[in-house]
């Protein structure tokens, strides 16, 4: 929640009520979709990713679920074909635009950088595949679809959750 930014006396002069209740910005609300497909959304709306790689970073951060995933790591499962000096330069740019799109949508501490290496916050997300994997259910979907490097992980969740009537 939100600070307390000032008094308010008696008679309540309402522009400096309006001025102290929009100084009070709740928290955003964000969620992390992985079944059928990856999305972050900001209170209910989804972000809006100016590179494609910059959003499959931040899905392999977040299959990582919290735990960091290193540089070579990262350049091995998204760019598996190209030369480890190339792929150092994707992976800079990549890190360059996720941290842009996260800070235009006021999410700079959602991903944690370090020298080489990042990790999603998972304090104040919720995410598909977490709860899951904290609560237990039944796993009827696919993971991630759109990422080979996911297959490990959604045949994980088929073994451990897979519904019998899943649709191929």
């Amino acid at each position: 929640g939100g600070s307390l930014a000032g008094f308010l006396y008696k008679p309540y002069d309402y522009a400096r009520l309006n001025a102290l209740l929009t100084s009070i910005s709740p928290a955003p609300e964000i969620n992390i979709r992985t079944f059928r497909s990856f999305d972050l959304f900001v209170n209910g709306a989804a972000v809006r990713f100016s590179s494609s790689k910059a959003k499959e970073l931040l899905a392999l951060l977040t299959d990582a679920r919290g735990s960091f995933v290193g540089m070579d790591e990262a350049v091995g499962k998204l760019w598996p074909t190209k030369d480890a000096e190339r792929g150092k330069r994707l992976y800079r740019d990549a890190v360059a635009r996720l941290k842009l799109t996260l800070r235009q949508n006021g999410l700079k501490n959602l991903v944690c950088f370090e020298r080489a290496r990042a990790a999603i916050d998972k304090k104040h997300v919720s995410c598909d595949l977490w709860t899951l994997l904290e609560n237990g259910g039944t796993f009827s979907e696919s993971y991630l679809p759109q990422y080979e490097w996911a297959l490990e992980t959604d045949a994980m969740l088929n073994v451990k959750y897979g519904s019998q009537s899943k649709k191929s």
